[in-house]
């Protein structure tokens, strides 16, 4: 077995799975749906960047930040959450 395996494309393809998702869970309220499609084409913008920065010898990998609150009470570091908070 002389396959490697792509973790770009398996990441790509997890959010793009994710967000597929969240606008099929969104088409009863046509707001959500309209934020989900621009979320959608951003994600898909995004993609595309990512590999073109790869072309050029960057590595960028993928992931999706899902905050459910903003009423956290962990410190995580590099989480900008606490951030917001402070400036809302």
């Amino acid at each position: 077995m002389d396959e490697r395996f792509d973790i770009q494309a398996y990441m790509t393809r997890g959010v793009e799975s994710i967000v597929a998702g969240a606008l099929k869970a969104t088409l009863k309220d046509p707001r959500e749906s309209a934020f989900m499609v621009k979320f959608a084409a951003a994600s898909r913008k995004a993609s595309r960047r990512r590999e073109e920065a790869e072309k050029a010898g960057a590595h960028i990998p993928p992931f999706l930040i899902a905050s459910i609150t903003s009423s956290c009470n962990l410190h995580c570091a590099g989480c900008t959450g606490s951030y917001f908070r402070r400036i809302s």
